[in-house]
């Protein structure tokens, strides 16, 4: 009974992936922000289906390979011919044996579409990382060359604050050293 289950899967696993397939084509990579939003949403969607959809395309293509497994208690049914007779019992006619055999290559249509769609969600998201991170390569290239100019302004700042203070120090010194030389002036009571 289980085996007739899987046809219901494989239509519902190709449907998420024709519709992640379509999301990725949506997106819009002139906004990095929503673009990486976006991304975001798809490989947390693709994820989910990952989890489960190559382990059990393995096990289904194992299942629908081993013949004898998978036609076990299972009747046989066969197409009749216009006069009510049975055809020849060719086992490719065999109606489990063309499920089988269906099975088979719609897995092997989901394990193309699946591969497919991770392949373009590495593309996607290797384009929208080089996008980002040439934008903020361009934002780093502006901060430093903004730092290059504030350590200039620093620059110039410290160079004026040292060439004022020696000034400063050059006319304390010449005052210093005119009181050394004449320190009577200072001290006798008519200097004034």
């Amino acid at each position: 009974m289980v085996k007739y289950i899987f046809p219901i899967r494989l239509v519902k696993l190709d449907v998420t992936l024709a519709e992640i397939r379509d999301e990725i084509s949506n997106v819009k990579i002139n906004n990095i922000n929503k673009a990486n939003s976006q991304l975001r949403n798809i490989s947390f969607k693709f994820a989910i289906l990952e989890r489960n959809l190559p382990i059990f395309i393995t096990e289904l293509k194992d299942m629908c390979n081993n013949k004898e497994y998978f036609l076990e208690n299972s009747f046989s049914f066969y197409q009749l011919n216009q006069n009510n007779k049975n055809i020849e019992k060719d086992e490719s006619e065999n109606l489990v044996n063309k499920i089988r055999l269906t099975l088979l290559d719609d897995s092997e249509r989901v394990l193309v579409n699946y591969n497919y769609v991770k392949q373009s969600i590495n593309t996607l998201s290797n384009t929208i990382n080089s996008l980002t991170s040439n934008k903020y390569s361009k934002i780093n290239l502006w901060t430093q060359v903004i730092m290059i100019f504030l350590s200039i302004a620093m620059l110039f700042l410290a160079i004026t604050n040292i060439i004022n203070r020696d000034e400063k120090n050059n006319k304390m010194d010449k005052a210093n050293i005119y009181k050394y030389y004449h320190p009577l002036e200072e001290s006798s009571p008519n200097s004034h």
